[in-house]
């Protein structure tokens, strides 16, 4: 007779297929950044940019296509770093913040397998396929839009036909099958988020060279995330600093008077 797997194991053994998996192999380094747990007390699973949270009753309540799909959900809103990228949205409209992180991510997760062969959103899963190519800030403007004409339309993986929901800004509504620990995230201090935002980024370039060997397809969300971004204040910084080390040919002064006549010389004197 074979022995029940505990909700712990289950979700180890969900991992393990997942990092074998050439399609999901990508997030193997994610899957290690944080702590990953079992909580009796919580209702759904839940993030906080770094640690994942499952609900025993919750796990219970998946099969293996399912599970993986709430795993892969949860550690693509840590790939993204949606939960310290997008605070000003959930400070504005926090169910509207939460819909829009989870209408992009589950797109991904159910092109990686259309035909739900391994991988499975769970029933509630927000999908949209009017949100493909959409970022959270994109999905967010449009359903704050909706919102304030008093209510949202609705779709989810068992429901594709959608339904009308009303939205208040202050109160609870569809935000999905999972929550998300904005305020846990809140807590990291400064130094904190930024270990948290390296340590991610060397996941994802590790486990894009993995899926390179694995001849596996990295999705174009994930190359633009990697895609370097050089911030032009710091550029310019550096070539001014290193340009006008010395201050003796070039200065932001204005010019002295009394010393335009020497400069007018020494022009003449190198066109000669």
């Amino acid at each position: 007779m074979a022995t029940k797997l505990s909700a712990e194991q289950r979700v180890q053994k969900a991992h393990v297929g997942l990092m074998k998996d050439p399609k999901y192999c990508l997030y193997s380094g994610i899957f290690m950044v944080g702590n990953t747990s079992v909580d009796e007390d919580v209702p759904t699973a839940c993030t906080d940019g770094r640690n994942t949270m499952y609900g025993r009753e919750f796990v219970g309540k998946q099969d293996d296509k399912r599970l993986k799909g709430l795993i892969l959900h949860e550690n693509l809103h840590k790939a993204f770093r949606h939960i310290t990228t997008w605070k000003a949205l959930y400070k504005e409209w926090p169910v509207l913040a939460n819909m829009a992180c989870d209408y992009v991510i589950n797109l991904m997760i159910d092109d990686s397998d259309p035909a739900h062969t391994n991988v499975m959103l769970p029933d509630g899963g927000l999908l949209d396929q009017k949100y493909r190519g959409w970022d959270a800030g994109a999905v967010f403007r449009d359903l704050k839009k909706q919102a304030e004409g008093g209510s949202v339309h609705v779709k989810t993986v068992d429901d594709q036909g959608g339904k009308d929901v009303p939205v208040q800004k202050g109160g609870s509504g569809p935000g999905g099958f999972d929550a998300h620990d904005w305020e846990g995230a809140e807590g990291m201090s400064t130094e904190e988020k930024e270990v948290l935002a390296r340590d991610i980024d060397q996941a994802l370039r590790q486990g894009a060279i993995l899926a390179g060997k694995l001849s596996a397809n990295v999705p174009r969300e994930v190359t633009e995330a990697l895609q370097a971004k050089v911030d032009w204040r710091e550029a310019m910084r550096e070539f001014v600093t290193s340009f006008c080390a010395d201050k003796d040919e070039s200065t932001w002064r204005r010019p002295s008077r009394r010393w335009i006549s020497e400069d007018e010389l020494k022009l003449l004197a190198t066109n000669a």
